[in-house]
């Protein structure tokens, strides 16, 4: 999907399995000096079917990020990750949008016929 954030375009994939949206290493390198500066460093557990990793993260306490309109979804405590290892590796997005950005709307369209999705 194709997200802005600060005036920046990204790319995340949406994973409403996921409670909770993530930012990928790909991101933090790109702003590694703010995310140092405003997250705190902590460490993350998750699993899914590819097992359970712990990971040493970065919690953002806010982040903002517009799909279409002008109402963006205010992300909370947002993990970032700083290595690029375990399942999300090879990922070449920014990050995952979980079902904490969809909430952040009070309606959301998800067409997959035609791939895309609205909020307002």
């Amino acid at each position: 999907m194709k997200t802005y954030a600060d005036g920046e375009q990204l790319i995340f994939h949406l994973d409403t399995g996921n409670t909770k949206s993530t930012l990928f290493n790909r991101y933090y390198l790109r702003h590694k000096d703010l995310i140092m500066k405003t997250g705190k460093k902590s460490t993350s557990t998750s699993g899914g079917f590819g097992g359970i990793e712990t990971k040493e993260v970065y919690e953002m306490p806010t982040f903002a990020v517009w799909l279409d309109g002008d109402k963006p979804a205010r992300l909370k405590d947002v993990e970032v990750e700083i290595h690029n290892e375990g399942f999300q590796g090879w990922q070449s997005e920014d990050g995952s949008l979980g079902m904490d950005f969809l909430r952040a709307f009070e309606k959301v369209t998800i067409n997959y016929r035609d791939m895309f999705v609205t909020a307002e």
